[in-house]
């Protein structure tokens, strides 16, 4: 990879694109994928390779979205396996809630799947992937002890629900984070072919995406922030 790390920003986001473009061409060699452009939007993924393609040779990069990214790493750090899907996970947690509504801790479940659903997404974001950890987290915060049991009570549901139902060759993303992050590779070695890589659209990063993109630094990227 080329050495040094760039932040851009532009009032003009055309211009801004414009530039980067200019930059990578110049940094990166000709082979396929060998710019990785991370792109926290997933409905610009096809605009912007549209726009790479316009004026460059379209297989030079390669825009995908940062769980991807994640995936794909995981999976070479770790034997192969396949990510959670969505829908599976809405299952798992739908199950979670009425399994907990049967204990009388919650009326009316069924309204509450997609707030669990973020709200889980989010913890395991965090870094909070065990029922441990989670139960810790709320009760040493501000929220009273019934809805803290609460939540704690729907997500230990959820993850025995993924461990006894799905099996040990599904990952989370969080569980997928955490294996890349503790592993300490970086993306040089995981991606040898890739020369630079692009960081676009992010603004409030979580603590895994934190974790991952702090030492990016080291291993010099561009990085387009707007």
């Amino acid at each position: 990879m080329a050495n040094g790390c760039d932040f851009l920003t532009s009032p003009s986001f055309d211009a801004l694109q414009s530039e980067v473009f200019e930059r990578v061409a110049e940094q990166a060699g000709d082979e396929p994928g060998s710019i990785l452009y991370i792109e926290n939007n997933d409905h610009r993924t096809d605009e912007v390779a549209d726009a790479w393609a316009d004026n460059h040779e379209p297989l030079r990069l390669r825009v995908t979205d940062f769980n991807t990214v994640i995936g794909e790493c995981y999976e070479r750090i770790a034997d192969p396996s396949s990510l959670l899907d969505a829908l599976t996970r809405r299952r798992l947690i739908d199950r979670a809630l009425r399994t907990v509504a049967d204990r009388g801790l919650l009326d009316d479940a069924h309204l509450y799947r997609d707030h669990f659903t973020d709200l889980i997404t989010e913890l395991e974001g965090e870094g909070y992937h065990s029922p441990e950890s989670v139960r810790t987290l709320v009760e040493d915060s501000q929220l009273s002890p019934g809805t803290a049991d609460l939540v704690a009570s729907v997500y230990e549901e959820f993850y025995e629900l993924r461990r006894e139902g799905v099996g040990d060759d599904v990952y989370t993303l969080s569980e997928a984070y955490r294996t890349v992050l503790d592993s300490g590779a970086s993306l040089t070695e995981i991606f040898p072919h890739v020369d630079v890589v692009v960081i676009s659209g992010f603004y409030d990063l979580s603590h895994h995406e934190k974790s991952f993109f702090a030492p990016l630094n080291a291993t010099a990227l561009c990085g387009l922030y707007r």
